[in-house]
């Protein structure tokens, strides 16, 4: 019994002793000694040799009691494990990184199918075509016209409109060279007035009969059309047959003052359906265009359908034969 207690403490006391010797600090394998005052107690420090740096603790902290060391042991490991970056979540990142590069790793040209060929998709626009901005004119007659002024010249002459437009026509179709002042002279002197006035600055002035008496004088036949009763299209269509056989006309209309005057009809064009005529106005030796509504409202305007009345015999058209 004494001899089976006795065997008992001897392996009691052997357990111990070499529990305590695996304790026991290696000799040092080197100089080198790199202390961790971050993580570590001031005590520990990390010991580099040429296998494994190994874990030493000084003398006071050394505790040969089993359930302390084990403590110890585990504090430390949860210090250590508080203290070193998570291996997992660096494991990951580097994984998702490696992934990353991974993907976005170009693909050669010739690696790639002709099913992964992606083509972009174009839009397309309309062609646009802006269309020249023209008018289309024809029907178009436009006769060279001498432009004479009956304001100007030695007589002034307010009523000499009739004169001053037969002047035109005789320079531009016959080549008669004749001057504003002279015709308005010849007219007076020969009685072609039908109202002469003072010094050619009052008075009615002239008929298309008075005109063409004065044409005849020069040695020309002269035509009169006085439209009586005529419609627009009718007035239209005279106007427009004359100027295509080249005559120029001479027209008595009503100005939008309300006087009787005579201007040049020489030239017409047409837009659409519309008919423009190029008119010498002798009232200044101005120059214009009338559309056909405008044309023949103005001799529409002119009352008296028979030459019982002065209005009537100044209506109409007068051309050259």
């Amino acid at each position: 019994m004494k001899l089976k207690r006795l065997f008992a403490v001897a392996f009691s006391v052997s357990s111990v002793l070499l529990f305590c010797n695996s304790f026991v600090p290696a000799p040092k394998a080197s100089n080198i000694e790199r202390t961790v005052s971050h993580n570590y107690k001031e005590n520990e420090t990390i010991q580099e040799n040429s296998s494994e740096p190994i874990l030493s603790l000084s003398e006071s902290s050394f505790v040969c009691d089993n359930s302390s060391s084990q403590t110890e042991i585990a504090a430390s490991e949860d210090k250590t494990e508080n203290s070193l970056p998570d291996e997992d979540e660096n494991i990951t990142e580097i994984f998702d990184e490696s992934k990353s590069e991974e993907e976005t790793e170009s693909v050669p040209y010739d690696e790639l199918s002709q099913e992964d060929t992606v083509y972009e998709e174009q839009t397309i626009e309309p062609e646009i075509i802006q269309e020249p901005e023209y008018t289309i004119i024809y029907d178009i007659i436009n006769l060279d016209t001498y432009i004479y002024d009956q304001l100007s010249g030695s007589i002034y002459s307010s009523s000499g409109c009739g004169p001053t437009s037969a002047a035109m026509l005789l320079s531009s179709e016959r080549n008669i060279g004749i001057s504003k002042d002279d015709i308005i002279t010849t007219a007076y002197d020969n009685g072609f007035y039908y109202d002469v006035g003072v010094n050619f600055t009052s008075g009615r002035g002239v008929t298309l009969e008075n005109i063409r008496d004065l044409m005849n004088y020069y040695g020309q036949e002269a035509v009169i059309d006085h439209l009586w009763n005529y419609s627009n299209d009718d007035i239209v269509n005279t106007i427009n047959s004359k100027l295509d056989e080249g005559h120029r006309l001479i027209c008595g209309h009503r100005t939008f003052s309300g006087s009787l005057h005579y201007f040049v009809i020489y030239g017409k064009y047409r837009i659409d359906d519309r008919m423009y005529y190029n008119i010498v106005d002798p009232w200044g030796g101005s120059v214009y265009n009338w559309d056909q509504w405008t044309l023949t409202d103005r001799i529409i305007s002119v009352g008296g359908n028979d030459d019982s009345t002065f209005e009537g015999c100044v209506k109409g058209l007068l051309w050259l034969d």
